[in-house]
C-alpha cells in the first residue's frame, strides 16, 4: 500500500522559521481562503489610507480657510477703565458700584512705531495696519449696515491672500476703488464698476 505520509521536507525548507513554514503550508493548502483573506486585508488597508488622506486634506483646508482669511495676532488699543474717585484704605471703606465705560473707537498710539516693532519680532512674517469701523452702504433705495476695513494693499496681501478669495474683479482699493462681499453686492444690486455711497458713523459720506 502506498504510504500516506507526506514527503520529507526539502533541504531549503529545513532552514525556514517555523512560523514561515506554517504560513506557506496554509497558503498552499487553502488557496481560495488565502486569496479572500489577502483581498480583505488589502481592501482594509486601502480604506484606512484613503480615510487618513481625506482627514488630513480636510484638516488642511479648514486651517487654510480659518487662518488664511484673518490675521493671527491683532494689536488693539487698551480698553478704557473706569477709575474710582475715592479709593478704599485700611481705615476707610467705600461702597460703590463701578460700571464699565463705553468703549470708543480709538487708534493705536504711535501705530507706525508699533508696526515696525511687530515686524522686527522674530517669527513674525508680515504686518499690516488696519482701520475699521461701522458704516452704511447705499445705492438707490437700498441701504445696508456694513463694516468698513481700510488697509494698505501692499502690506495686507502677505497677511491675507485676497486674490484667492476674489469672485470678480481684482484686489484694488486705491483711490476711490473699494471691495465688497458677494452678499452685499447682491443686496445692493451692484457689480464690478458700479458706484455706491458709504456713510460713516460720524456722518461723513463718500462715493466709491
Amino acid at each position: 500500500m502506498p504510504s500516506r505520509h507526506r514527503p520529507a521536507l526539502s533541504s531549503w525548507t529545513r532552514w525556514m522559521p517555523f512560523e514561515l513554514l506554517v504560513a506557506l503550508r496554509f497558503l498552499r493548502e487553502g488557496r481560495m481562503q488565502s486569496v479572500l483573506i489577502l483581498a480583505g486585508v488589502t481592501g482594509g488597508v486601502a480604506v484606512i489610507i484613503f480615510l487618513t488622506q481625506l482627514i488630513n486634506q480636510l484638516q488642511s483646508t479648514i486651517i487654510d480657510r480659518v487662518l488664511g482669511s484673518q490675521a493671527h495676532v491683532v494689536i488693539r488699543p487698551l480698553e478704557e477703565v473706569t477709575q474710582r474717585v475715592v479709593t478704599p484704605s485700611a481705615d476707610r471703606a467705600v461702597a460703590a458700584v463701578v460700571q464699565p465705560r463705553d468703549q470708543r473707537l480709538r487708534s493705536v498710539d504711535q501705530w507706525e512705531r508699533m508696526a515696525g516693532l511687530a515686524a522686527a519680532t522674530p517669527g513674525v512674517l508680515a504686518v499690516s495696519p488696519v482701520v475699521s469701523g461701522p458704516a452704511f452702504a447705499s445705492r438707490g433705495n437700498s441701504n445696508k449696515s456694513v463694516a468698513l476695513l481700510g488697509v494698505q494693499p501692499v502690506a495686507y496681501r502677505p497677511v491675507v491672500k485676497m486674490d484667492d478669495y476674489m469672485a470678480r474683479g481684482r484686489f484694488d482699493v486705491t483711490g476711490s476703488n473699494t471691495l465688497i462681499g458677494v452678499d452685499l453686492a447682491s443686496d445692493l444690486g451692484v457689480t464690478v464698476g458700479d458706484k455706491l455711497r458709504v456713510t460713516s458713523a460720524g456722518g461723513r459720506s463718500e462715493t466709491l
